[in-house]
C-alpha cells in the first residue's frame, strides 16, 4: 500500500528527508513549495498556500506565506503535503510464539505468560482465530524499524499483527522516540483478517482459510443475536457462554469499525470483496500493490 501513495505525499517526503539532511549538517538551501493544499493539522487544511523550508526545517506554513526570493520553486498545484507520511501497513520483527498458537508480541499482543489474568471467557477453538489480540498492549517496534521508517519520511505507521487469520486490531503509532504506549494514537484501527493456510494445521487450505473467515462472522452475528435475545427476557433461558473473540468482533458485525483484509494477488483481492459484501462489513484491501 505504501507504493500507492504516490504523488499526494511526494512533497511531504521531500521536506522530511530535506530536514534529514539538514540534520546531518550538510546545507539543503531554501525551497518554496507553492499552490499546494497543506494539511497542516487533523482538520485543518489549507487549500492553497505555500511551505518554505529553509535549511532543511520548515520555516514558514500559510496561504500567505510568500516564497524567499533565493528560494527555489516547486509548482504543486493539485498536489497535497502533509507533516509526515503515514506507512498504511507495517508488520512488527517477527517474534516467538506463545504456546496458544499466535499471543506473540508480532501477533498482536503480550505472550500468554505475561497476563495477568485469564481471559473473561472462552475463546476460539482455532489458534488462527484471536480476533481480542491488541497490537496496542503488544511489544514496540524495534528502533532500527522505527529509523528506517523515519528517514522514509514516515511519522506514523499502521501497525498489524503477522500471524494468524484473525489476527486481532491494529493500532495507528506515532514514531517519536516515546514509549510505545505514548505513542499509540488510535489503539483499535481495524481487525485484521487474512485468508491464509496454517502450517501444520487447520486450515491448511486456501479453502480451508476461507471457509473460517466465513464462518467467523456468521458466529459473531450469532453472538449478537443470542445476547440480545438474552437480554430481552433473561429468566426464559441461559445465559449464554461468554466468548472474548465473539466479544472483539462486535464492532465489526455493528459496523464501527473496518476490516482490513490482507489479499496477496488479485484474486484474493476479489475473494476479499465479495467476503465483505455477504458478511456486510466495512472493508480495506491491503494489496501487494499490483492490482
Amino acid at each position: 500500500m505504501r507504493r500507492r501513495l504516490g504523488p499526494v505525499c511526494t512533497l511531504a517526503a521531500m521536506v522530511l528527508l530535506g530536514a534529514a539532511v539538514a540534520g546531518s549538517g550538510r546545507p539543503t538551501g531554501v525551497h518554496a513549495i507553492v499552490g499546494a493544499r497543506l494539511v497542516v493539522a487533523p482538520g485543518k487544511v489549507i487549500e492553497k498556500g505555500t511551505v518554505v523550508v529553509r535549511d532543511g526545517l520548515i520555516a514558514a506554513v500559510g496561504a500567505d506565506a510568500q516564497p524567499p526570493p533565493d528560494a527555489r520553486i516547486w509548482k504543486a498545484d493539485g498536489l497535497t503535503v502533509y507533516p509526515g507520511l503515514i506507512d498504511a501497513y507495517v508488520l512488527p520483527p517477527e517474534q516467538p510464539r506463545s504456546r496458544d498458537g499466535g499471543g506473540s508480541a508480532t501477533g498482536g499482543g503480550p505472550p500468554a505468560a505475561r497476563s495477568a489474568t485469564p481471559p473473561a471467557g472462552a475463546v476460539h477453538e482455532l489458534a488462527s482465530v484471536r480476533p481480542q489480540r491488541r497490537v496496542a498492549e503488544g511489544a514496540p517496534l524495534e528502533a532500527k524499524q522505527v529509523e528506517t521508517l523515519r528517514n522514509a519520511g514516515f511519522a506514523a505507521a499502521h501497525l498489524a499483527a503477522r500471524d494468524g487469520i484473525f489476527r486481532g486490531t491494529s493500532s495507528v503509532v506515532a514514531l517519536g522516540d516515546g514509549r510505545f504506549n505514548e505513542s499509540v494514537i488510535v489503539a483499535d484501527a481495524a481487525q485484521v483478517v487474512a485468508m491464509q493456510p496454517q502450517r501444520g494445521g487447520y486450515p491448511g487450505s486456501l479453502m480451508g482459510a476461507v471457509a473460517v473467515v466465513r464462518q467467523a462472522f456468521l458466529d459473531a452475528k450469532w453472538y449478537r443475536d443470542a445476547m440480545a435475545a438474552y437480554a430481552r427476557a433473561p429468566r426464559t433461558a441461559a445465559r449464554p457462554e461468554a466468548n472474548v473473540a465473539w466479544d472483539a468482533l462486535q464492532p465489526v458485525v455493528a459496523g464501527t469499525q473496518p476490516v482490513m483484509l490482507v489479499a496477496d494477488d488479485m484474486l484474493t483481492v476479489l475473494r476479499a470483496g465479495a467476503i465483505a459484501k455477504e458478511a456486510g462489513v466495512r472493508a480495506i484491501v491491503a494489496g501487494a500493490g499490483d492490482e
